[in-house]
C-alpha cells in the first residue's frame, strides 16, 4: 500500500460526483442549496479520508501498538469512538447441526432450513451463507464511517436474490476463499485489508452499490442522499489513497466483527463437509 501524492481534495471530488451520479441519476435532482450541501459534506468527508491516508503512507511497516498510538493521535474522539465502535449488523445466523443447516434472524426463522448430505445441497448453503458476508461486509465498511441502517427481513431477502448471480462466478470464489483464509488467521490490519479488498471487488462488480441502495430504501430522499453522498465520497477517497484510511478504521473495530467470523467459520466447515463428496 502506498499513498498517491495524486490524490488531491478536488481531483477526488471530482470523481466522487461523477459516481454519485452515476450510481444514482436522481443525485441530479437537487436544489442549488441541497447542491451546496451535498458539496460540502464529500469536499470534507474526502479532504478528512487524504489527510488521515497521508499521515499513515507508511502503515505497512509499523507495529500494531504503533497503530493504535498513531489513530488515536489523528482522530478526534468522537471520530476514534465512531470508528472503533459496534458496526457488525447481522444479516441471519446460520447454524449447523449435523447435516442441517438452520437460518434464523432475531431468534426466529428466516429461511427454510437447508439440508448439507449432498455437495449440491453444501454448494446452495455456501451461497447463500456468502451473500449473506458479503452484504455484513459492506455493511461493516459503511458503519465505520457512522452510517447505519436497519434493515427488514423482505428486503434482506431481496438484496441477496439479487446479488447471488454475481456471487456466484468462480473469480469471485477465489475471491472469498482468500478472505476466509486471511480473517481466520490474520491480524487486525491484514483483516481489514482483506475486508476492503472484498468490498473494492463488490464495487468492481456492481454489488456495492446494489446492497447501498436497497438498503437504505426505507430512508427519506433527502435522507439518504447524505449518506449516498458520505459513502461514494469515502470510497472514491479510498480508491484514491490504496485504502490506508478506510483500512485503519476498519482495523478498530475488526475484532467486533463477531457475526461475520461465524460465517468464516461456517464456511470452513461445509468446506470440510464438501471433502466427502
Amino acid at each position: 500500500m502506498a499513498f498517491r501524492e495524486q490524490a488531491n481534495v478536488e481531483v477526488v471530488l471530482k470523481l466522487a460526483h461523477e459516481m454519485l451520479f452515476t450510481v444514482d441519476p436522481s443525485a441530479k435532482n437537487q436544489t442549488e442549496e441541497e447542491h451546496k450541501e451535498i458539496d460540502d459534506i464529500m469536499r470534507r468527508r474526502i479532504a478528512k479520508e487524504v489527510e488521515l491516508s497521508y499521515s499513515l503512507r507508511d502503515l505497512d511497516s509499523i507495529s500494531d501498538e504503533e497503530f493504535m498510538d498513531r489513530m488515536r493521535s489523528l482522530l478526534s474522539p468522537e471520530d476514534m469512538r465512531m470508528a472503533s465502535g459496534y458496526v457488525d449488523q447481522e444479516t441471519f445466523t446460520m447454524d449447523i447441526q449435523g447435516t442441517q443447516a438452520t437460518i434464523q434472524r432475531g431468534g426466529k426463522q428466516f429461511l427454510e432450513p437447508m439440508k448439507l448430505n449432498s455437495m449440491e445441497g453444501i454448494m446452495d448453503s455456501m451461497a447463500v451463507q456468502i451473500a449473506s458476508l458479503v452484504i455484513e461486509a459492506v455493511l461493516f465498511v459503511v458503519g465505520v464511517i457512522g452510517i447505519k441502517v436497519h434493515i427488514e427481513d423482505s428486503i434482506i431477502r431481496k438484496i441477496i436474490k439479487e446479488v447471488m448471480p454475481a456471487l456466484k462466478q468462480p473469480a469471485f470464489k477465489r475471491i472469498i476463499s482468500s478472505f476466509v483464509m486471511t480473517w481466520k488467521e490474520g491480524s487486525a490490519l491484514q483483516k481489514a485489508k482483506a475486508l476492503f479488498s472484498l468490498v473494492k471487488e463488490t464495487n468492481s462488480l456492481g454489488i456495492f452499490w446494489k446492497i447501498v441502495k436497497m438498503a437504505f430504501k426505507s430512508m427519506k430522499w433527502y435522507q439518504y442522499l447524505r449518506a449516498a453522498a458520505e459513502i461514494t465520497a469515502m470510497i472514491v477517497a479510498a480508491f484514491a489513497t490504496d485504502g490506508l484510511a478506510l483500512i485503519a478504521k476498519i482495523a478498530l473495530s475488526v475484532s467486533d466483527a463477531v457475526n461475520i467470523t461465524q460465517k468464516v467459520i461456517n464456511l470452513t466447515k461445509m468446506y470440510e463437509m464438501s471433502k466427502a463428496f
